[in-house]
């Protein structure tokens, strides 16, 4: 199922942490039939829709992380920004292959929002609640803005984060650095 918010495949050349050798992984869109299982969070109840996106990024064939997205306020053919529902990598304990999971799949989130939002160097087009836990990752990682925090509809405390149209466009550059992902399909 090709959604309206994704923006292709990506090849990335990255170095298997275990191995020490040279791979490929790659970033794309959770096809329909997919069957994603074994994960803390439910992502087989929720599909891709024109508004709404799930991305997963594979190495050697497996899934080792996955985001969704959704798009919020249309504004004209684009949207005004891109909220992060979920984002999860493969338990440390399974021995993570690739490092930077999660900051790869922001830059995908970010490349989307590029792509699919309106805005100016300053308004905001990626927003997303964080754990306590994850703050650190987005903070520091991610270089995402804090906002502040929040309570969440189940009443746990969240941290607001969002990227700006140039913060984006800046994080992306960062991560990309000297072997920049390649779009395959």
């Amino acid at each position: 199922m090709s959604g309206a918010l994704t923006i292709g495949t990506y090849e990335l050349r990255i170095v298997d942490k275990q191995t020490g050798e040279p791979g490929l992984a790659y970033l794309e869109e959770v096809s329909a039939n997919e069957v994603l299982s074994n994960w803390r969070f439910r992502w087989q109840h929720w599909k891709p829709s024109t508004s709404r996106a799930i991305v997963k990024m594979t190495y050697q064939e497996k899934i080792i992380g996955l985001v969704k997205y959704s798009a919020m306020y249309r504004a004209g053919e684009k949207y005004r920004f891109l909220n992060v529902d979920n984002l999860e990598s493969i338990p440390r304990i399974l021995g993570r292959p690739v490092v930077t999971i999660g900051r790869w799949l922001m830059w995908y989130v970010a490349q989307a929002a590029i792509a699919h939002c309106v805005g100016t160097d300053n308004q905001t087009i990626v927003f997303l609640n964080s754990t306590p836990q994850a703050r650190g990752f987005y903070q520091d990682k991610v270089m995402m803005e804090q906002l502040g925090q929040n309570v969440d509809s189940d009443g746990a405390i969240a941290h607001a984060f969002r990227f700006t149209y140039k913060q984006a466009e800046l994080f992306c550059q960062h991560c990309a650095g000297n072997s920049p992902p390649v779009l395959c399909r």
